[in-house]
């Protein structure tokens, strides 16, 4: 009963909007990462899933968008170590912890296909000019170290932005 409670709480404050002051946006930097991870550690230190899923979207709610929602990833070398930023957009999932969730996984997703291969192959006629392009692309990436950094709620048009980082 006290579970049911508690979802119902994540989902109404989800649906209606949390009432805690906007969070500010954070300046996606590498050099900055170790900070914010450590941050979010202490944020999150003995609270329940659901309790950090409120914490997530109350730091959604940012007066102005961030700059990384315009980018889908990168890579920033910092103190001779890659970090590997990607952002990734849910729009349509009501749930909040799966919208949490899938932005997560599709940010984690930007990053792989930064070590994507990419295939071009073009087919011809008899006379050698070009029908046809195919392009395909496939990635195996394994990322280990990653962590969500920063979430952004759109409330115009109700997307949800991931920022997560792969750090060595």
């Amino acid at each position: 009963m006290r579970q049911r409670a508690r979802l119902a709480v994540v989902v109404l404050l989800g649906i209606a909007g949390l009432r805690a002051p906007r969070a500010r946006a954070w300046d996606a930097a590498a050099s900055r990462v170790p900070k914010r991870s450590i941050e979010l550690q202490k944020a999150r230190k003995a609270k329940k899933p659901d309790d950090v899923v409120v914490d997530v979207l109350a730091r959604a709610k940012q007066k102005k968008p961030p700059e990384w929602i315009r980018k889908t990833a990168w890579k920033e070398t910092y103190n001779g170590a890659d970090y590997l930023f990607g952002v990734g957009i849910v729009q349509g999932i009501k749930n909040p912890a799966l919208r949490v969730a899938a932005g997560e996984d599709r940010a984690r997703a930007s990053i792989a296909r930064l070590s994507a291969d990419t295939t071009i192959e073009e087919t011809k006629d008899a006379a050698g000019n070009v029908t046809g392009r195919t392009v395909s692309s496939s990635s195996k990436a394994v990322l280990k170290n990653v962590l969500a950094v920063d979430w952004y709620a759109d409330a115009s048009d109700g997307s949800f932005y991931t920022l997560v980082v792969a750090r060595p």
